[in-house]
């Protein structure tokens, strides 16, 4: 995934994603924020290849690192059982990148940002300006 200073980066801005966006329920209250950061974990792996079968469009380039990020399945156990959630980063294009990734979700139930990490690259230029930090839902 590059440099230390860029894997500590968007490991520090995925968990930042999944601490977050369960502070947003009320019932997420009930735990520290420090017993679920110590739950999360990520480990490289390889990007999919095909990323989606039949479609070559929507295959990710090597300038794609790929991994999973594992999570307590139910954060009130955060010593129960854990899921692998799907990541996907892509560098900046410009040579003077913001210092914050971009972390984009997919949305609707079932959804993965994964697979339109390729097309939003190469059509959109989406990390024009940013890294990008594709992060699948749970259950993708």
């Amino acid at each position: 995934m590059g440099t230390a200073r860029g894997r500590c980066r968007v490991v520090v801005a995925i968990a930042a994603a999944t601490l977050i966006l369960p502070a947003c329920d009320e019932r997420a209250g009930s735990q520290s924020t420090a017993t679920q950061s110590a739950a999360a974990s990520f480990e490289s792996a390889p990007c999919p290849s095909p990323n989606y079968a039949g479609f070559p469009e929507a295959d990710l380039g090597p300038e794609f690192s790929c991994g999973y990020l594992t999570v307590p399945e139910n954060r009130a156990h955060p010593d129960g059982r854990t899921i692998k959630i799907g990541v996907a980063r892509v560098k900046a294009q410009s040579p003077d990148p913001g210092a914050d990734p971009l972390v984009y979700l997919a949305g609707g139930p079932g959804g993965t940002a994964i697979v339109g990490a390729g097309v939003m690259v190469k059509q959109l230029g989406i990390n024009r300006d940013r890294d990008v930090i594709f992060v699948d839902q749970r259950g993708t």
